[in-house]
Order: structure tokens, then C-alpha cells, then sequence
């Protein structure tokens, strides 16, 4: 009875730990920003698959892709808008059009 007992236990700790080595390594979030093409794979796998979709490598994917599109990659262009445009840091609670100085002066058409 004890044999079988411990032959029970031990495959109860041999075999997900078998099946955790086969698990693909997960990328970290810098490794898919440099790796456009695998990002873009690795989300079009993950959206396919809702396990897989909370796994920490999707997780890593997604959250490259959304800094990618929000502050681009390094050395690029930031893609965000400015939305500091009419800000004024003395009364941040007024936001201000900022008018073109050139029609300001001038007299409307009659």
C-alpha cells in the first residue's frame, strides 16, 4: 500500500513539472518591441486563444503593441497627440485656443 502511495505521489509532482519544461519560454516586452514581425504573430496567436491570451508572453506581446502605437520605439517619432496644446501650466484649470496672431488685427469683410 505504501508503494503504491508514494508511486501516486511522485507522479503527481513528476508529471507537471515534465510538462512545465515544454512551456516555450516567454519574451520579455523590449525583446517584441525590437521584433516587429513576431509581435505581430504572437498576438494574432493569442487572440485566437483565450488561455493563452493571459499567459505572461501574450501579456508581454500586448503590451509592447500598445506602446509601440502609443510612444512609437526608441530613436523614432513619438505617434501620440499633443495634448498640451493650449495648456497653461500657471492656470491649468483654463485651457486656451491659441489664435493665429494674423487674423486677430484684422477687420471682417463686409
Amino acid at each position: 500500500m505504501k508503494k503504491i502511495t508514494r508511486t501516486c505521489a511522485l507522479s503527481l509532482f513528476t508529471i507537471p513539472l515534465l510538462l512545465s519544461a515544454c512551456e516555450k519560454k516567454a519574451q520579455t516586452r523590449e525583446w517584441y518591441i525590437a521584433h516587429t514581425e513576431e509581435r505581430v504573430k504572437r498576438i494574432v496567436e493569442c487572440k485566437k486563444d483565450a488561455n493563452l491570451e493571459v499567459s505572461l508572453d501574450c501579456q508581454n506581446a500586448m503590451s509592447a503593441q500598445t506602446q509601440v502605437w502609443a510612444i512609437g520605439k526608441k530613436d523614432e517619432p513619438v505617434n501620440s497627440p499633443d495634448i498640451t496644446k493650449g495648456f497653461d501650466p500657471k492656470h491649468p484649470w483654463a485651457w486656451t485656443e491659441k489664435k493665429n496672431d494674423s487674423t486677430e488685427n484684422k477687420e471682417p469683410d463686409k
